[in-house]
């Protein structure tokens, strides 16, 4: 073996030895990354929330909305903050940057129209022999939308209980109420019979009999909501 030889293989072996001991660049990470509500008036705020492991981040939100978020973010260890939505549906992007790196979210907030009107289904509940649903969260709603009436959906006469107050719902008529509440309220819907009226389930575990249990159909009942003016 010639001298050349000799030399060029102990440099070729710190070479490959340098560049083997170089840890590939760390990919960041998104751990957390929430818009809420999900459904939300025109114009109005969402709470907008991340924490990511990553050297910068950037928010983009589209469409525009006349908004500029910081850029870049000034903290992913924990940060958040309200921004507008626009008029259409709203989505919101982040995007984060190591070492040439990237790693993305994006999460959509849909912008209900004013007035909001959408037809709930209360399911039959054999013990308490009330037709229920449960209370909608503040994730899922804006708070700034308000139920301003009832449209009874059935054949037959509805009272329904709703945010502290209990209204006479008649078939088919819509039916304001005394005071607007919060559509997305602390307490559940419950609707019955007028008059301590109260159908019941037959059959099955829920009169100790046998053959399935017969439970009696939902209700259905129309809310119309409407949202402030967008600003």
């Amino acid at each position: 073996m010639s001298t050349t030889s000799l030399i060029r293989t102990p440099l070729l072996f710190l070479v490959l030895v340098a560049f083997g001991s170089c840890p590939p660049p760390r990919p960041p990470v998104i751990n957390e990354f929430t818009v809420v509500p999900t459904n939300q008036c025109a114009t109005v705020p969402v709470a907008v929330a991340w924490r990511a492991d990553a050297a910068s981040g950037r928010l983009v939100i589209t469409p525009a909305t006349g908004e500029t978020p910081p850029d870049p973010l000034p903290s992913l260890a924990g940060g958040g903050f309200r921004f507008a939505t626009a008029r259409t549906d709203t989505t919101y992007t982040l995007n984060v940057e190591r070492d040439g790196l990237t790693a993305s979210q994006s999460q959509m907030v849909r912008i209900v129209p004013n007035p909001f009107v959408t037809t709930l289904t209360l399911e039959f509940d054999c013990t308490g022999r009330t037709w229920n649903l449960p209370m909608f969260s503040d994730r899922e709603y804006g708070e700034v939308i308000t139920v301003e009436s009832f449209t009874n959906l059935e054949t037959r006469p509805l009272v329904l209980e709703f945010g502290g107050q209990i209204t006479d719902l008649p078939p088919g008529i819509p039916t304001r109420l005394l005071s607007p509440v919060r559509f997305a309220g602390a307490t559940p819907w419950r609707a019955r019979l007028p008059g301590g009226l109260s159908p019941q389930c037959t059959g099955g575990g829920s009169t100790g009999g046998g053959g399935p249990t017969v439970v009696p159909p939902p209700v259905r009942i129309e809310v119309r909501s409407t949202c402030p003016a967008p600003r």
